[in-house]
């Protein structure tokens, strides 16, 4: 393989530091696929990555624009928060999407 750079992969999980840990809440701005945009209530855009969207699919999480929607996660990416549980507000449905542990 000459010439060419071998990928490489951080397969070890990354743990998140208490303080690393954030609540938004929001307005669900869009939806698509894994992810979604929150409006917060100072009108900033956040990108959430949800996971994968068969699993909170399954679990009956129905997401739809215009959801008021609380948001616990963490950003490994500046620009994205990803998300840990997800609470739907108006139905009072939470879904845990990653262990905190």
């Amino acid at each position: 393989m000459q010439g060419q750079a071998a990928a490489t992969f951080d397969l070890v999980p990354r743990i998140v530091r208490a303080e690393e840990w954030e609540w938004i809440e929001g307005i669900v701005e869009s939806v698509d696929g894994s992810e979604l945009v929150i409006l917060t209530k100072a009108g900033d855009p956040v990108d959430v990555a949800l996971g994968q969207s068969a699993y909170w699919q399954a679990q009956g999480v129905v997401l739809e624009p215009g959801e008021q929607v609380r948001v616990q996660g963490f950003r490994e990416e500046p620009q994205v928060l990803t998300a840990a549980s997800l609470t739907i507000l108006s139905a009072g449905q939470t879904i845990v999407l990653r262990d905190p542990d």
